[in-house]
């Protein structure tokens, strides 16, 4: 190996490992770091590797690297794997969450989310692309794209500025055993999703994910970047307490199809599971979800952060169907709700919103702060 890896956290292992993953071997496993490993720019996983490290062994983004910590090579279009670690974006020494707009107080006063991000700050290129670009700063943590088969497994993402990892145009995979360790963001804990899965991504499994997000633990955005139907994946075992929100769906040209979650265990102070359009890009009517099923769910409202708008008396329900959107075959069963927060509905819609495809099942809802509806318009 032409470098040293050091892993004392003070040099940097950036081209050691680099190296490691250049070379011949299909399993690259790095030894248990003295403290850490230290990276300052992404390291590139080629097709047919497999990154370990230990599940406790922390691997950390060097102070104004403002970069991804991981992403696959250009050319790795199948059987990419990384199994263990703690990566550590270090987020309040990379540059600030690009999507905050207005700070008033200590309170967020106006805060654009990612349609108007994406399209006012990185433009079209993004609305079509066939690849992640990482040539304008996202604060992802990591990203892969336009891969077939892919692993992430027992790995925590710890502290990034936005994502802790985007998926796009996956064919078969599985993530696994994930941790989320967000601290406070920087400047503030906004659009802090778990992992985030745009066009074409399908046939995955994704399961036993822990810890509290500021945005979405899981997002499946079909028009987002890369734009193109989501189908044929499996979320089961979500523990997350105090967190944004579990699973939201999102889609507007395309549709996001075949989804089944089960096993949540949590409370949100957005929403558990959201039905929304995307808005930034194309130019569909509606966001589009078929065949859709939650179960086996024990959840309630959690309390708003206080650094979201100062105004937090509109609180969305447990299930949210966005205005815009068309839900055919949705089914929402063996849910109990035990409500200590707020009294809104466990389903709730936006006017105009048919629910007609959304069936309700074996429902129990115990409430400790008034009458909460089944269901109910926003």
């Amino acid at each position: 190996m032409k470098h040293v890896l050091y892993g004392n956290g003070i040099d940097d292992d950036t081209q050691a490992i680099q190296d490691l993953l250049d070379g011949e071997e299909s399993v690259v496993k790095l030894p248990r770091p003295e403290k850490n490993y230290l990276i300052s720019a992404p390291l590139k996983i080629g097709g047919g590797k497999t990154l370990v490290l230990e599940k406790d062994a922390v691997i950390r983004l060097a102070d104004n690297s403002d970069c991804l910590m991981l992403k696959n090579k250009p050319d790795a279009r199948e059987n990419v794997a990384l199994i263990g670690g703690i990566w550590d974006m270090n987020n309040q020494h990379q540059k600030p969450n690009p999507v905050v707009k207005k700070v008033e107080g200590d309170s967020l006063d106006i805060y654009a989310g990612n349609a108007v991000c994406e399209a006012e700050i990185f433009g079209e290129k993004t609305a079509r692309a066939t690849r992640f670009d990482d040539s304008v700063y996202f604060g992802f943590l990591m990203a892969f794209s336009d891969i077939k088969n892919l692993t992430v497994k027992d790995v925590t993402f710890k502290d990034p500025v936005t994502y802790g990892c985007w998926f796009g145009k996956i064919d078969g995979f599985l993530v696994e055993n994930i941790t989320f360790d967000y601290n406070d963001g920087n400047p503030y804990p906004v659009n802090m999703d778990g992992v985030h899965f745009h066009g074409l991504c399908r046939n995955g499994v994704i399961r036993n994910m822990k810890g509290a997000c500021y945005d979405d633990m899981i997002a499946f955005s079909a028009d987002e970047f890369i734009a193109g139907d989501i189908e044929n994946v499996v979320v089961e075992n979500i523990e997350a307490y105090d967190c944004h929100s579990a699973v939201r769906l999102l889609a507007v040209d395309h549709c996001v199809r075949n989804v089944a979650i089960r096993n949540v265990r949590g409370t949100f102070y957005q929403y558990c599971i959201g039905f929304t359009k995307y808005y930034a890009m194309g130019n569909g009517v509606c966001g589009r979800f078929e065949n859709i099923l939650a179960e086996n769910c024990e959840i309630a409202k959690a309390p708003m952060l206080k650094k979201y708008k100062k105004d937090a008396s509109h609180r969305y329900p447990l299930f949210y169907f966005q205005q815009e959107t068309v839900s055919e075959n949705v089914i929402i069963r063996n849910i109990v709700r035990k409500e200590t927060d707020c009294a809104v509905p466990l389903i709730g819609a936006e006017d105009g919103v048919d629910l007609s495809g959304v069936k309700a099942e074996n429902i129990e809802q115990v409430s400790f702060v008034g009458d909460v509806p089944l269901i109910g318009r926003l």
